[in-house]
């Protein structure tokens, strides 16, 4: 186990913070929405956990990064504080806030989007189990899909892999959050066969962190097999940051 070496500062009378190379300037205008910081645990003794999850577009750790803290602690007005996170290079970075929330310490846990993405490509999927919920054709261009492959969304069946798809056939699309501090995406996969409704499947649900809504979300790639085995293979950089592959039995 690596041991995470968590930097520590302070903030002063002035609403300022010691060592400013982390954070450099306390409070902002109201126009400016900042980046809310989303509590997740609190401990009278240990303190207070906080996530912040940076969006892809933002690339420039040295640039600093206004930060929104809302807590009943705090008052009724978000405290808005701008950071400046010194460049590790890491995915995931911490730093402990003093005199934030009275006397209680905040470590806040930092997930940098454009960099948990490529964390992710360092591993393997896991290994499917070889079942066939879906029909196979032979055609004169090989083996196609007898049926179509997809998700329910709001009721409907949504196609990505088509019938008479020449096999193996990925499709692959992101899912993002579409509410505040959503818990989890939830996936509702099917398979539906000419003239007839669709075949649905378990709910998989894929937990994230609690962030705005649509900055977490999944790469998901639905595939089927020459043999008909439908896969989905789950991108999931800000918790497990590796692949994941679940497989669906008809």
């Amino acid at each position: 186990m690596t041991a995470v070496v968590i930097p520590e500062y302070e903030m002063d009378e002035e609403g300022r913070f010691s060592d400013s190379p982390f954070l450099e300037e306390h409070g902002s205008k109201k126009e400016d929405a900042g980046i809310p910081a989303v509590f997740v645990h609190e401990h009278a003794k240990t303190g207070f956990l906080a996530d912040l999850v940076v969006p892809e577009n933002i690339t420039r750790p040295e640039d600093p990064l206004l930060v929104v803290f809302e807590h009943s602690l705090l008052g009724k007005e978000p405290v808005r504080v701008r950071l400046r996170i010194p460049d590790s290079g890491e995915p995931v970075q911490y730093a402990k806030l003093m005199g934030l929330i009275r006397d209680y310490p905040v470590v806040l846990r930092t997930f940098w989007l454009h960099r948990l993405r490529s964390a992710c490509a360092d591993h393997t999927t896991i290994p499917p189990m070889r079942l066939s919920p879906i029909g196979v054709i032979e055609s004169q261009e090989g083996l196609v899909s007898r049926d179509s492959f997809g998700v329910m969304l709001e009721g409907e069946f949504a196609e990505f892999v088509p019938p008479e798809s020449p096999l193996p056939f990925s499709f692959k699309t992101r899912c993002r959050t579409t509410r505040a501090n959503q818990k989890a995406i939830s996936i509702i996969p099917a398979v539906k066969s000419l003239n007839k409704p669709p075949r649905v499947f378990n709910k998989i649900r894929l937990d994230v962190l609690p962030a705005a809504g649509g900055i977490c979300w999944f790469d998901m790639v639905f595939r089927v097999d020459p043999d008909g085995l439908c896969m989905i293979v789950a991108l999931d950089p800000l918790l497990q940051m590796r692949a994941r592959s679940v497989t669906f039995v008809g």
